[in-house]
């Protein structure tokens, strides 16, 4: 239900600057709090079935995900792919 709320968010055109930054620290505090346990938890994870890897890095470069603790990587990940 959040992370359905976050998506939603992600696409409403109409947020201000502020706002979308507000968005960005609260997906990263997502992020920090589950990293080690990628999961349904993050609508990045959620939204891909899986950590998202395209450019297949290393762990030690991204720890899996190429959005990892990153707000506004997750914000564009999640605003472009759903």
């Amino acid at each position: 239900m959040l992370n359905q709320f976050l998506i939603e968010c992600c696409h409403n055109d109409t947020f201000t600057e502020k706002q979308v930054q507000s968005l960005c620290d609260a997906l990263y505090e997502i992020c920090d709090n589950t990293h080690a346990h990628c999961n349904e938890v993050c609508p990045v994870y959620e939204i891909n079935g899986a950590p998202v890897n395209p450019d297949n890095k290393t762990f030690d470069e991204n720890s899996g995900c190429d959005c990892f603790k990153h707000g506004h990587r997750m914000y564009s990940f999640i605003k472009n792919n759903s």
